[in-house]
């Protein structure tokens, strides 16, 4: 996955495809978007049935992205890679929430560093990988794309074996079906987690898919784009890993709002040094925002999974991915327009602001669940 995350912004935007790869990105995110459609089907088939069709459909997605021929390809990439990868994400999460409670704080840490190492790995072989293929291939990056598409269908192969317990824990809870329905999330607790999801969801849709296309810019070569955004995210392994062992029993939404605060001070760091053309600084910048937003997304899981706890679990997954692919939507079409202006070098403060407002609901959401549940019981 990171390998064609990494490469395909690139490879469009060579491909002189840059609005096709905005295309694309808002069709995966409009697959996304219908997570709690997915959330439903899950809990009917069973997870294991739905790990294999999330991963056929992501791989396909993948193999499609070596190919920004036209519009059709744009579309359909990004319909089967946003369908594969939300059933994946809600699969998992299904899975992690049948573990005891007790268990659950470690499970998704020693997740998250798997998800970590594999960011990591797939950033630093991507550039490798293309550096090599450029020996052998006059298309390197259209194979590189091509092999990361092929090697998740193959893991296809390893999910027959998976042991899943026969008698998983509904997602939804006695009672609540007739409270699935999309508009139920209006009253005002999932109104603002929608609201703090969407925010989150554009914001980083504007940064992310475009972070190898700006280090390209500031004439890193590939290898030392991979490099970069590896050395980040293997800082954020430490760092979280450190985190957990030290903090484990501290405020997690206290914590988040303390690397939130750090991650946007190196974002802005990181556009300051495009606008004034220091790669140096631009570099270290991107390293320590990776860094802080790893530690970041661990404790945004963490919370979602203690809301999780106290609510209606099927709709509180469903709702959270629904709402940041809804804002990937609206990330993913300005995506153009904003990297074409330079909106974000020029006023890095907009951004950074709605991303901190969106970790400051997120803390509202925990806190509001915690205090009810406490109420109830």
């Amino acid at each position: 996955m990171w390998i064609s995350k990494t490469l395909q912004p690139i490879y469009w935007e060579q491909q002189a495809q840059l609005t096709l790869f905005s295309i694309s990105y808002v069709m995966m995110a409009i697959a996304g978007a219908c997570s709690l459609l997915y959330a439903k089907g899950l809990s009917r088939f069973g997870t294991k049935t739905g790990l294999i069709v999330g991963f056929l459909l992501y791989g396909c997605g993948l193999v499609l992205r070596a190919y920004p021929t036209g519009m059709a390809i744009a579309l359909t990439s990004g319909l089967m890679a946003g369908m594969g990868a939300s059933i994946i994400a809600i699969a998992l999460k299904s899975l992690i929430f049948n573990i005891d409670k007790q268990e659950q704080n470690k499970v998704l840490l020693h997740t998250d560093n798997l998800s970590t190492i594999a960011q990591s790995l797939g950033a630093f072989i991507a550039g490798g990988l293309v550096t090599i293929l450029s020996i052998i291939d006059q298309t390197p990056y259209r194979s590189a794309l091509l092999i990361s598409g092929v090697m998740v269908l193959i893991a296809i192969v390893a999910i027959p074996s998976l042991k899943i317990p026969k008698t998983e824990k509904p997602l939804v809870k006695k009672g609540s079906q007739k409270g699935t329905s999309f508009f139920h999330f209006l009253n005002k607790a999932d109104l603002v987690l929608f609201i703090a999801f969407i925010l989150s969801g554009t914001s980083w849709a504007l940064i992310l898919p475009i972070i190898p296309v700006y280090l390209k810019n500031m004439h890193f070569s590939d290898a030392n784009v991979g490099l970069v955004m590896s050395l980040g995210i293997i800082s954020g392994l430490v760092l979280k890993n450190l985190f957990m062992f030290i903090f484990s029993d501290k405020d997690k939404p206290i914590s988040l709002l303390v690397f939130s605060v750090l991650c946007m001070l190196m974002l802005y760091g990181m556009f300051w040094s495009i606008k004034y053309g220091s790669p140096v600084i631009f570099a270290i910048s991107i390293i320590a925002m990776y860094m802080f937003r790893t530690v970041c997304s661990l404790l945004i899981n963490l919370v979602e999974m203690e809301i999780a706890r106290k609510g209606n679990a099927e709709h509180i997954f469903g709702l959270i991915q629904t709402a940041f692919l809804t804002g990937d939507i609206f990330g993913g079409i300005a995506l153009p327009y904003v990297y074409e202006s330079g909106f974000l070098v020029n006023y890095p403060l907009v951004i950074i602001i709605f991303i901190l407002l969106s970790n400051i609901l997120i803390y509202s959401c925990a806190k509001t669940s915690a205090k009810s549940h406490t109420e109830l019981v």
